[in-house]
């Protein structure tokens, strides 16, 4: 119950409740994820390295302060981008990945985002708005052969090891925005919701005071992480040490269920 405890506590940023999870759950795992149709681990000191290394090569690049862009499927690259993203004190800004390539570049164009993350499956669509859009972007594909990924965190790991700090000791503040989320846009153009980082901290933090989810709890991160709901939640089960998992399509639901041995969905 000592661990427990540890994330009943809370915290007042998302940095925070992740590094307040590496320390309780070292471990622990944050992700399992499949390669090559086996299960891979990703503990929490992983996660944590990742978003260290990513996020020190971002700011390397001169993107502190910036805006950045995510669309995707729902994977562990995404959620990495994201965490190295608000963990060094910058707005994401989730996309819908089912926007045509018009309303994406309306999106980009009105985020005024200058780095665009995205996955294999999106690549043409990134594609085609990169020639509409009416500011530069910086594009770096996170999944598939050859992704941009694995450079950008080898880059960052390089400079961590040399003693670069500028990441690492990037004040975060829980007044500080940490995500624009685009609406569905039923009755009109989409509007853009500015969430802090306390508006996420004290609504995972509640939640935990409502309901205990445990280190061995098993997570299906189903919902889209350009929800509130989506992102929010996977949040709430690594604030609460427990793993989260992937759905590898409808059909395969049940099976993934059974083989990842999820107990919250």
């Amino acid at each position: 119950m000592a661990k427990l405890q540890s994330f009943l506590n809370g915290g007042e940023t998302i940095r925070e409740l992740m590094y307040n999870s590496k320390e309780a759950f070292p471990t622990g795992a944050a992700f399992k994820v499949k390669e090559n149709g086996e299960i891979k681990t990703i503990t929490f000191l992983q996660m944590i390295k990742d978003i260290e290394t990513l996020g020190t090569e971002l700011s390397a690049r001169g993107y502190d302060g910036k805006r950045m862009g995510i669309i995707g499927e729902n994977s562990y690259p995404w959620f990495n981008c994201f965490l190295s993203i608000v963990c060094g004190g910058n707005i994401a800004v989730p996309f819908d990945k089912g926007l045509t390539a018009e309303e994406l570049a309306q999106c980009v164009d009105r985020s005024d985002i200058k780095v665009l993350f995205y996955d294999e499956k999106h690549a043409e669509l990134v594609e085609k708005i990169s020639q509409q859009c009416h500011q530069d972007l910086d594009l770096f594909r996170i999944t598939g052969a050859d992704n941009d990924l694995a450079e950008l965190k080898t880059a960052g790991g390089m400079k961590l090891t040399a003693g670069d700090r500028t990441y690492l000791d990037r004040p975060v503040n829980r007044s500080d925005l940490a995500v624009f989320l685009f609406t569905s846009g039923t009755t009109s153009t989409s509007k853009v919701v500015m969430l802090s980082h306390d508006n996420i901290a004290t609504n995972i933090t509640d939640m935990l005071s409502m309901k205990i989810f445990y280190p061995t709890d098993v997570n299906m991160a189903f919902l889209p992480f350009h929800h509130s709901f989506g992102l929010v939640g996977c949040l709430v089960f690594l604030s609460s040490g427990a793993a989260n998992v992937f759905c590898d399509g409808l059909k395969y639901v049940a099976k993934n269920l059974e083989e990842y041995g999820v107990t919250v969905f």
